[in-house]
C-alpha cells in the first residue's frame, strides 16, 4: 500500500481519493513555487512504479521509455516488488501533472501495480 494510500484509509479509489491525489499533486507544485522553483521551466520529474515482478517492471518500462521517459528497473527497497522509477524534464503544470498521473495509474491497474507518486526538482 503507498503512503497516499495509507494516509487516505486504504487502496480503493474513491471519487473522495481521486480528488485528494489532485490536491495532493497540487499542494506539490504549491511547495515547489514557496521553495523557488520556477514552474514555467522544464525540470526533472520522477515518477515511482510498484510492480509485482520483475518481468512486469520491465513491461512498464519499454512503455515508458517509448513516452519519453527515462527508466530503471530495480527491486524495491523493500518487500518482494520491483520498482520502475521514471525520469522526465517536463514543465510542471497541473494539467501535466494530471495527465502524468493518469498515465501512471492506468498502467499500475493494467500490469497489478502501485502508482507511489512523483516529486521534482526544484528548476530556478
Amino acid at each position: 500500500m503507498s503512503w497516499l494510500s495509507k494516509v487516505l484509509g486504504g487502496s480503493k479509489k474513491q471519487p473522495s481519493q481521486q480528488a485528494a491525489k489532485g490536491s495532493l499533486d497540487q499542494a506539490t507544485l504549491g511547495q515547489l513555487a514557496r521553495a523557488g522553483a520556477d514552474l514555467g521551466k522544464a525540470t526533472d520529474v520522477v515518477n515511482y512504479l510498484y510492480l509485482p515482478d520483475e518481468a512486469l517492471a520491465q513491461e512498464a518500462g519499454l512503455e515508458l521509455r517509448s513516452a519519453g521517459f527515462a527508466v530503471q528497473v530495480r527491486p524495491a527497497a523493500k518487500g518482494p516488488t520491483w520498482l520502475a522509477r521514471a525520469n522526465k524534464d517536463m514543465i510542471p503544470t497541473a494539467a501535466n501533472i494530471q495527465q502524468m498521473r493518469e498515465q501512471f495509474e492506468g498502467l499500475a491497474s493494467r500490469l497489478g501495480g502501485e502508482y507511489d507518486g512523483w516529486e521534482a526538482a526544484i528548476t530556478r
